[in-house]
Formats: C-alpha cells, sequence, structure tokens
C-alpha cells in the first residue's frame, strides 16, 4: 500500500487528535464534577493529575495548530512537505517533549493503582518505577537526538532503537499492570459475595487498558513498517491518555457507586441469617458474627446482621463500593 505523504499524515494528526480533545475535555468536565464530590484526599490527588494531563493535551494541540499554521499558510518556511520533514524544529522537539511527558504521567498512574491495589507492595512497585524511569531516560535521548538532527534525517533511522524502546516500555507498562490490576480486583470478589459485584470494575479495567494498548500498537506497527501513519497515531496518543484516565473514574463511579450493599444467605441449623454489608471485613470477621449469633439461637429465627466497616490504608482488602470508587484511585 503506498505510504501516505508527510504533509497528509499531519493534516490527518491534527484532525484525529482535535477530534479525541473535544472527547478529552469533555470527559474532564465531568469528571471534575465527580471528583469535587468525592473525599478531600483523593481530590487532592486525582485532580492536580486529571488538570495535568489537560494542560499537556492542550499544550500539544496548540503546538500541532502552529506547526499547520506554519507550514500551509507561512510560505517563508517553504513547502509543508519540507517543513514536517525538519526534524529539528523547535516545534517538532516541544512536541515530542510534551508526548514524552503526557506519558509518563499516565505509566506513573497505572504503576501507582497497580502498587494500590496489591496492598502497597515494594515487589509491585520497584518493577514499576524501573520501568518508568527508563522509558523517560528513552524519551529524554529521543528529544536530544531530534535536536541534533541533520538536515533530511529520516525519523525512522535517527534513534530509531530508542523510539522502538520507548513504545515498547509504554505498552508493556500498560498491558502488565491493567491485566495485575484486573487480576487483583477479581481475586478479591470473595470479600463481597461474588464476582457479580466487582465485574464492572475488572470490564472498566481490562477496556481502557485495551484502549491505550490499541492505540500505542498502531503507533509501533506503523512506525516498524516505515509507515507515515505513525504521525496520525501518535498525535491520537496525547489526548487518548487522558481520555483512558477520565473513562476509569466515570465507569467505575457511574457502574459502580449504584451497588450500595451486597447480600447472600445462609442456612445453618434452620435458622436464617440474612448478611447486609456497605463495608466489608474479612470473611472471618463475617464468620465470628455469625458463630456469635448463632449461641443465642433458641430456635429458629430470623436474624439480620448490619455491618458497617471503614477501611484504612493499611486494610488487606479492596474498597469497592466506598464512594463509588475502588482502591486503585489512591
Amino acid at each position: 500500500m503506498m505510504n501516505i505523504p508527510l504533509d497528509k499524515a499531519n493534516l490527518l494528526g491534527l484532525f484525529l487528535e482535535t477530534f479525541l480533545y473535544g472527547i478529552f475535555f469533555t470527559l474532564f468536565c465531568l469528571t471534575l464534577v465527580i471528583l469535587r464530590r468525592k473525599s478531600e484526599t483523593r481530590r487532592h490527588t486525582l485532580i492536580p493529575v486529571a488538570s495535568a494531563l489537560l494542560a499537556i493535551a492542550t499544550a500539544h494541540l496548540i503546538v500541532d495548530f502552529v506547526r499547520a499554521l506554519q507550514a500551509f499558510i507561512d510560505h517563508d518556511t517553504g513547502s509543508a512537505l519540507a517543513y514536517y520533514a525538519d526534524l529539528a524544529h523547535p516545534l517538532e522537539i516541544v512536541k515530542t517533549a510534551l508526548y514524552v511527558t503526557q506519558t509518563f504521567i499516565g505509566d506513573s498512574v497505572i504503576v501507582w493503582r497497580c502498587y494500590v491495589v496489591h496492598r502497597r507492595s515494594l515487589y509491585v512497585l520497584i518493577p514499576g518505577v524501573m520501568a518508568l524511569l527508563m522509558n523517560a531516560a528513552a524519551g529524554a535521548v529521543v528529544c536530544w537526538s531530534l535536536s541534533q538532527a541533520a538536515p533530511g534525517s529520516s525519523v525512522f533511522k535517527l534513534a530509531a532503537s530508542w523510539i522502538t524502546t520507548f513504545f515498547v516500555l509504554t505498552m508493556c507498562i500498560n498491558v502488565i499492570c491493567t491485566a495485575s490490576i484486573a487480576w487483583r480486583i477479581y481475586s478479591a470478589r470473595r470479600f463481597i459475595g461474588g464476582i457479580n459485584t466487582l465485574l464492572p470494575v475488572v470490564i472498566v479495567t481490562v477496556e481502557s487498558g485495551a484502549l491505550y494498548a490499541c492505540g500505542v500498537l498502531a503507533q509501533l506497527t506503523s512506525y516498524l513498517s516505515g509507515s507515515n501513519g505513525q504521525y496520525p497515531a501518535l498525535d491520537a496518543l496525547t489526548p487518548l491518555v487522558g481520555i483512558v484516565f477520565s473513562l476509569i473514574i466515570l465507569q467505575i463511579h457511574f457502574h459502580v457507586g449504584s451497588i450500595t450493599s451486597t447480600e447472600s444467605t445462609n442456612i445453618v441449623s434452620g435458622t436464617s441469617i440474612s448478611f447486609r454489608r456497605t463495608r466489608y471485613g474479612t470473611q472471618g470477621d463475617v464468620d465470628a458474627d455469625i458463630e456469635r449469633s448463632l449461641q443465642y439461637s433458641m430456635q429458629p429465627v430470623r436474624v439480620h446482621i448490619t455491618e458497617e466497616r471503614e477501611m484504612s490504608g493499611t486494610d488487606n482488602e479492596l474498597d469497592i463500593t466506598k464512594g463509588g470508587d475502588p482502591a486503585l484511585f489512591p
């Protein structure tokens, strides 16, 4: 298939980025409304992250608009094809640096979520931080290489190994952390009476991770094949990071926020015991309450036990129903 001309590829990238930015801005506004209703800790953690993602996506879009104006309107820069082929142009370097920063923030969020969900385990945090640092170093080398590019240099040959490393690491961080979070949430089903309650959380996590992974895969495939289609894919990734971040918060809120309790019924020695839990503890706590209640059962009766448990940062289980947000949101 014929390769896309460089100028048309950048115009297509600008269109896709503008479209996705509109989606991100809408989701950001909704996310801001939702987060303002949450606890002060969550607001102080998530609102700055969402705002930073929006600010970087906005700056990236502005840079692309300026580049398009200089390429197609300002004839002093020469032809549009020659303008976009100049890899050492300051705006090209700024654009790349913004994308690297956006990716670093997005990957940091998913590593932090994985760390929190896994009971703040250092075995999860240390490999994640190392991968983030390696990716940041690869991105910095790519930006430096662009600044040193000679006229006529090709992006498919300039620092090709570092560019490939950057996208492969991004893909690995996203896929591994998403799978790990989904498995940890799935394995916690025994604490709240079944997978049906946690299924929306698993689906949201996997779908959001798959959406971003598909974008990175499209970028990596286009780059390795030497196609200029990498430019539209690259421009689309910057707002896509913010879209994925906002979608997780919104979908968890609207799909799980309505789940305020779970019920299970056990028949023990002719005694029917109904449990309703808006906050859950360990299974041992529940079993102990059952045993204590049965000690006073002289005849078949129906006992309703209501438990409300607040979880601290050191609790072992996942707080799925608290405020509609799971513990993967620090």
